[in-house]
């Protein structure tokens, strides 16, 4: 009975062990991802890990290519069962906890490292290569019949290093860095050896480092096409009408057109040098009566300057060179003419009056003197100038000179001075010779 006993003693130990056995993991270690798994496309990882029973809490630790490293997953200690740790890696939205993940948030290329510890201690490295994703709100346009300026959106990877421009499948701008990226946009100049006229149509692509301090990239898909019309550049400006000296035209400094008589007449009323009759306006100018004030400002013509539209004396119309005038000189006559009617009309336009331009006469070049011939310039008279010179013969230098020796109050200074010195040295004389007393 004893021995029953005992044995039923230790089968219930045995069992318990048995059922605990049968809960328990057979492998406390990372399930997945495994060993030097690698990752080309933003998916989602599901990390696994089994852990045994123990008196520790259980962890499950993620470090980032760059160097961060996060718990993802942790468990109480439990010294009765194990345990699984998972957590889920989405590689296109990569934060902690994943439910905070807001817009896209490439992980970044390289390798990842998943340690446990707790219950089980396991170590795990996996790998992503992940192309970035191709540039979107791609554009074009012309600046020149030489260039092109494509823009682009930045991409959301943080390990991006540059970006490519192709035309027909070919590059024709590369080595574009990050520098030309502000916050959101990107953009390049592409630039042709001569004109390129035509349509032009572009695709960009973007790259991004495999691992972090590796050259080596990865590229990604073409963007979509945007295209700019290239025209060729604007015609060279074509000379003035007035440049034609022989054309004979208003406005010309060549010779007048036939039939019209130099220096005006019937065919050229506009300038005449007469004024017009009383009671009539010229052509151009205010119509107010000859006395009275207009509501509109009138012009004031200066003494070689003529109301708007109205030649003066000598002048000729505007948009005609006078006889004699080079073409140069008509076109500043017409400027002239313009800024006197502008002078007129603008203030009804609600428009500053402008100041009188300035005359522009030639200057006054002085007579040539005939050859030999002397004229002064400045107006400079002679200038005099008297000296006072006092002569002294010889004889009277020698009576000044005796005469200022023998002066009586310098002698007498002299003289008393001289007897003071001599009483002061007999004195001296008399003390220093006389005996010494005790």
């Amino acid at each position: 009975m004893a021995r029953a006993a005992t044995a039923t003693a230790l089968a219930v130990p045995m069992g318990a062990g048995l059922l605990l056995a049968g809960v328990a993991p057979a492998v406390a270690a990372v399930q997945n991802p495994g060993d030097g798994a690698q990752y080309g496309s933003a998916t989602t990882i599901a990390i696994r890990a089994d852990y045994a029973a123990s008196g520790s809490e259980n962890r499950l630790t993620l470090t980032s290519p760059t160097g961060a490293a996060v718990v993802v997953a942790r468990a109480d200690a439990n010294r009765l069962s194990g345990g699984t740790l998972s957590y889920s890696l989405d590689l296109g939205c990569w934060t902690f906890p994943s439910s905070d993940c807001r817009g896209r948030v490439p992980a970044p290329n390289g390798t990842w490292i998943l340690a446990q510890s707790g219950g089980a201690t396991d170590r795990t490295t996996f790998t992503t290569r992940i192309p970035p994703a191709a540039p979107t709100s791609v554009g074009a346009a012309a600046q020149s019949a030489r260039e092109v300026r494509v823009t682009w959106a930045r991409g959301a990877e943080s390990d991006l290093t540059g970006f490519a421009v192709f035309e027909a499948g070919t590059v024709v701008k590369d080595g574009i860095g990050t520098s030309a990226c502000d916050a959101s946009r990107c953009a390049a100049v592409v630039s042709y050896p001569e004109d390129a006229t035509g349509e032009h149509t572009y695709v960009v692509r973007s790259y991004r480092s495999v691992s972090p301090g590796s050259s080596d990239t990865l590229a990604s898909a073409p963007s979509q096409g945007a295209s700019a019309t290239v025209s060729s550049n604007p015609p060279s400006p074509q000379p003035s009408p007035t440049s034609d000296p022989d054309g004979g035209q208003p406005g010309t400094g060549g010779e007048p057109s036939s039939g019209a008589p130099a220096g005006g007449g019937p065919s050229a009323p506009a300038s005449s040098g007469s004024p017009a009759p009383a009671g009539t306006s010229a052509p151009g100018a205010s119509s107010a009566p000859a006395g009275g004030s207009s509501s509109e400002p009138a012009f004031a013509a200066g003494p070689s300057q003529a109301a708007p539209g109205q030649a003066g004396p000598g002048q000729a119309s505007p948009g005609q060179a006078a006889p004699g005038e080079s073409s140069s000189q008509a076109a500043v006559s017409q400027r002239r003419a313009f800024a006197s009617g502008f002078a007129a009309f603008g203030p009804t336009l609600g428009i500053p009056k402008l100041p009188p331009l300035p005359q522009s006469q030639p200057p006054a070049l002085a007579e040539p003197l005939p050859d030999g011939s002397f004229a002064p310039t400045l107006g400079f008279q002679d200038q005099v100038v008297q000296e006072r010179v006092e002569t002294v013969t010889p004889g009277r230098r020698i009576t000044s000179v005796v005469n200022t020796a023998l002066d009586s109050e310098r002698l007498a200074r002299s003289t008393a001075g001289a007897l003071v010195l001599l009483l002061i040295g007999g004195h001296l004389r008399r003390w220093v010779s006389s005996p010494a007393r005790d």
